[in-house]
């Protein structure tokens, strides 16, 4: 499956609708949504009329760890029965082929969800009655804890986790739940983006290896995992399509290549993790615009410090890493559990 990643669809319904079905016509099968997505549901509703329902797998999400609702927020099966009923009228739509359970980064909150009367309970039955027809859950957690949870459980049919040319510490929970038979999906294959904004690193990874780009060299790496069953791929314009499908359509990349890739990654590697602008750190209490910065210190970190500077010095003054105050508030939100704080300390002091 080449998923269509929603969250970074264009704010303009016309826009959007578009997007969506020229990424549909042109072979990806797969729509991730969320009832936390601003208004992408409604989007996504129009862009699947006329036909194009039945072109493609639907998945929403949900968990009360990421979006609060008034009327119900608790990570049980009533509640989350309310957000699939949401879903499906926002969709307009009687069917999701796919429910997740959103952001489950820890065993405890993967036991609490799996517990009697717990939000499992609640996406099974809608399983039974016919309006969902497979569930799954979405997850930061670690390889070590993933794999704990699937030896625990046997209801999940999907997971999706990170998976990229810098980022293989999940290689074994794929490996763990593809023999166990549960579909396994990859988010940020290109980073959130991270990967293409002026890095030196990868492109001289992508030119060694002899793929077409960055873009090109981080699906490619994904997809010839034989433990992985598809992608998403964030879309904000029709070039991301384009890539996305080129680089499926492409042959995998061969194992000599592939061990060329990791060995040269872990001689080279300088980072600890890095930002895939999901935005879950916003809004910051200074209006500190975190994700920018964050995307500065990641150049800085694969060698483009002058990339890093420059980009910047082009930031408005009033949300730069100056104004930090070390509240933390963003830590306790990042799903990839960056010191964030440290990184607005080091660019202020390096690159204002």
């Amino acid at each position: 499956m080449i998923g269509i990643g929603t969250y970074k669809l264009p704010r303009d319904e016309e826009k959007a609708v578009e997007l969506i079905r020229y990424a549909i016509n042109n072979g990806m099968n797969y729509i991730d949504g969320s009832r936390g997505y601003w208004d992408v549901e409604l989007r996504i509703a129009k862009a699947l009329k006329d036909s194009y329902r039945e072109k493609i797998f639907l998945s929403s999400k949900w968990s009360p760890w990421v979006m609060e609702m008034e009327d119900c927020n608790e990570p049980n099966e009533y509640c989350v029965r309310k957000r699939i009923d949401e879903s499906l009228k926002r969709l307009e739509v009687d069917y999701l082929d796919f429910y997740q359970l959103w952001y489950i980064n820890t065993v405890e909150n993967f036991r609490i969800a799996t517990k009697k009367g717990g939000m499992v309970d609640g996406v099974l039955k809608a399983i039974d009655e016919g309006i969902v027809g497979k569930i799954g859950y979405t997850t930061h957690a670690t390889s070590e804890d993933i794999i704990t949870c699937l030896n625990e459980s046997d209801w999940p049919s999907m997971i999706l986790v990170s998976y990229n040319v810098l980022n293989q510490e999940h290689e074994e929970s794929l490996r763990v739940a593809h023999e166990k038979g549960i579909t396994t999906m990859v988010m940020n294959p290109v980073g959130g983006g991270s990967f293409l904004r002026g890095n030196s690193f990868l492109k001289g990874l992508s030119d060694n290896v002899g793929t077409e780009s960055i873009a090109d060299l981080s699906i490619r790496f994904v997809l010839s995992n034989e433990n992985v069953n598809g992608i998403l791929s964030g879309i904000a314009n029709k070039s991301d399509v384009d890539n996305t499908i080129k680089s499926r359509k492409a042959c995998p990349l061969n194992s000599a290549k592939l061990n060329y890739i990791k060995k040269f990654v872990d001689s080279c590697k300088k980072i600890n993790g890095f930002c895939v602008s999901c935005n879950y750190c916003m809004p910051c209490p200074q209006r500190i615009n975190i994700p920018s910065i964050m995307q500065c210190v990641f150049l800085d970190d694969m060698g483009d410090i002058g990339e890093a500077k420059l980009n910047y010095s082009k930031m408005e003054e009033g949300i730069k890493a100056e104004a930090c105050i070390g509240c933390g508030l963003c830590e306790e939100k990042c799903p990839q559990k960056l010191e964030i704080i440290k990184s607005m300390k080091r660019a202020s002091e390096n690159y204002a």
